[in-house]
């Protein structure tokens, strides 16, 4: 199962997915609300809750991000988190300083990476 969550509005997301031609490949595209005080915790809570999954489910999880706010999201919601550099988005060490479970620096190391675990 496969699921993109952004902190950008739902409205956004689904246009970003479109564009890039993600959405044939996800069950859930999810986003933050338009307005409000809405964090990376609450929109990983309610893709859960559209994906039907428990707590039973979260050791099996594991959350992709490329900023300190999806590996602290995904350790609010008790979901391990890889950190990705290869975009180019995170400070160096700021994955680390947040937690991820590790933090690779190509596609190629995240493959591994999945498929180890």
């Amino acid at each position: 199962m496969c699921w993109r969550c952004l902190l950008l509005n739902r409205k956004s997301c689904v246009w970003i997915c479109a564009r890039f031609g993600y959405t044939p490949s996800l069950s859930v595209i999810a986003g933050g609300l338009l307005h409000g005080d809405y964090t990376k915790a609450d929109v990983i809570r309610d893709t859960f809750r559209r994906l039907n999954l428990s707590e039973a489910d979260r050791p099996h999880i594991l959350m992709v991000g490329d900023r300190k706010y999806d590996v602290l999201g995904a350790k609010a919601c008790g979901v391990d988190c890889v950190g990705v550099e290869f975009f180019g988005y995170a400070a160096p060490g700021e994955l680390e300083e947040a937690g991820a479970l590790a933090v690779v620096h190509s596609a190629a190391e995240l493959e591994q990476f999945i498929l180890a675990h």
